[in-house]
């Protein structure tokens, strides 16, 4: 059942199939995160146009031996791009179920039997073998979320999956969202803002590229945006879901400056921290200039072409986000000083404890040298 739950499908899929059958393992000896690992990879070498083949695989992926019978995946060397997995899955093995099939000679297209070692060599070079710089020189600086890249609809897009979910969105900005959750994770101790200045502008070669792998990959599913609804559109309405909405959405935090005499907008004062203050002078105007001078300057000019719209929807969707971070924070560290509470309380009652013992015991010496005085005054006597 984790297993399913981290990506396997029914039937198993080839790429999948093949490596298993090269590595001479069956499937269920593999953890639940190699699973999820695998459809991450395997969803940014199609991205890549990159073919899913052992030698391709085994140069990627190393197998780690977990315990008896069981085995896990994850990078070769020192990359690192895809993260996100569950760090366990307790007791994944007590979990199993079994599937008959009667219909197919080879249903499964791999060994099925147990082992206790798996094949770490790789396989022989095909004759056009693919080149895997360029790919690993694009995920030098990247951070994927593997259960973002392995929703249904990815995987169906893929062809990994068999359900028939269609494209959520468009497929470029899909596979761009995943690269930041290194955001969304330090958003947790950094306010938006550093998050925002952290984050990259694409090139107009990138945009390039990927308008060209858009038409290539989404023509069929998702249908193909013209150069000129792209343009019109800067980012897709903001979804409902929390995790989502942090990385499909780019932060944005700012208001446009009102209208004066018909030219257009104009740029607020600015925000002067000398002068104005929130906290011993609190006024709505000084507050007005503090949220309309947050945008970065580098975003003035795309948040200057954003519609009313999306500027609203962006900034309620990171606004929901922050105070969603903000209240997970106060309520973890609510819980912290209340275990710290109960720890301090329990060390005054161990040190008064400690103290009464301290004190009995005084008592009883002093009872015992009063009865080895009176005994010492009977002998004398005697």
């Amino acid at each position: 059942m984790n297993q399913i739950e981290m990506g396997l499908r029914f039937p198993i899929p080839r790429f999948i199939a093949a490596f298993c059958r090269h590595i001479q393992l069956s499937p269920s000896q593999l953890a639940p995160n190699s699973y999820s690992f695998l459809l991450a990879l395997a969803v940014l070498l199609s991205y890549h146009d990159i073919p899913l083949i052992p030698y391709v695989l085994m140069q990627l992926v190393q197998v780690k031996r977990l315990g008896p019978g069981k085995f896990y995946l994850s990078h070769k060397g020192d990359h690192s791009f895809i993260k996100g997995n569950p760090s366990s899955h307790k007791g994944w093995m007590s979990r199993f179920f079994y599937i008959k099939c009667d219909v197919m000679r080879d249903p499964w297209r791999c060994e099925m039997h147990w082992r206790d070692s798996a094949i770490t060599i790789v396989p022989r070079t095909p004759d056009r073998a693919p080149s895997l710089t360029p790919f690993l020189e694009a995920m030098c600086d990247k951070s994927y979320n593997a259960p973002e890249l392995i929703k249904e609809d990815l995987l169906c897009f893929f062809k990994f999956s068999r359900k028939g979910a269609e494209l959520v969105g468009d497929l470029d900005d899909r596979m761009g969202k995943a690269e930041l959750v290194k955001a969304m994770q330090e958003a947790v101790v950094a306010p938006p803002k550093k998050t925002t200045k952290k984050r990259k502008a694409p090139s107009t070669a990138e945009q390039e590229a990927r308008r060209e792998k858009r038409k290539k990959a989404g023509a069929s599913t998702s249908g193909v945006r013209t150069e000129e609804a792209s343009k019109q559109k800067l980012a897709p309405t903001p979804p409902t879901s929390l995790s989502e909405e942090a990385l499909d959405v780019p932060p944005v935090t700012a208001t446009v400056g009102a209208p004066s005499s018909g030219k257009g907008p104009e740029q607020p004062p600015p925000f002067d921290p000398s002068k104005d203050s929130l906290v011993e002078f609190p006024c709505p105007v000084v507050a007005t200039r503090y949220i309309c001078n947050m945008a970065p300057d580098r975003d003035v000019r795309v948040l200057r072409k954003a519609r009313n719209a999306d500027v609203v929807g962006h900034f309620s969707s990171n606004l929901a986000a922050a105070v969603a971070w903000g209240g997970e924070m106060v309520k973890r560290l609510t819980k912290a000083h209340q275990k710290m509470n109960a720890f301090r309380d329990q060390f005054d009652q161990a040190m008064g404890q400690h103290a009464e013992v301290l004190a009995r015991l005084e008592e009883l010496e002093t009872l015992r040298s009063r009865e080895e005085e009176a005994a010492k005054a009977q002998r004398e006597a005697l």
